[in-house]
């Protein structure tokens, strides 16, 4: 990263670990060797990504920034959805324990949820 770390969130089993940052990237690390699975550039209007979190089965990172909230898939870092519901900054993120719906908050008190199959068709 080329500016501060905000967010540190291993997954579920312990393989990866993934970081954000003020400079508007995430990257996704080896927990074993510490090298880079890959890194990415996202939220670049929103600004730094604040907020981090996997998906129970490992397969998804959900991130925040801003008022904005991205889907990205953990294998390859692309980006599955952008959504936009929240008027202020996202204050959490989570997913379900079952992984089937995605949920975040923000700083004006509104909470979004969303239904994991409306997001990745079969999932």
């Amino acid at each position: 990263h080329d500016n501060g770390v905000i967010s540190l969130v291993c997954s579920p089993d312990g393989r990866w670990v993934t970081s954000s940052s003020e400079d508007h990237t995430i990257i996704l690390w080896s927990a074993k060797d510490g090298s880079v699975a890959w890194d990415g550039i996202g939220h670049t209007l929103s600004g730094k990504i604040t907020k981090a979190c996997f998906s129970p089965n490992g397969d998804y990172i959900a991130t925040g920034s801003g008022p904005s909230v991205r889907l990205w898939r953990a294998v390859d870092g692309s980006c599955m959805g952008v959504f936009s519901e929240h008027r202020a900054p996202v204050s959490h993120i989570i997913f379900s324990r079952n992984g089937e719906t995605l949920c975040s908050s923000a700083q004006d008190g509104s909470v979004c949820i969303r239904q994991m199959r409306d997001i990745i068709p079969r999932h």
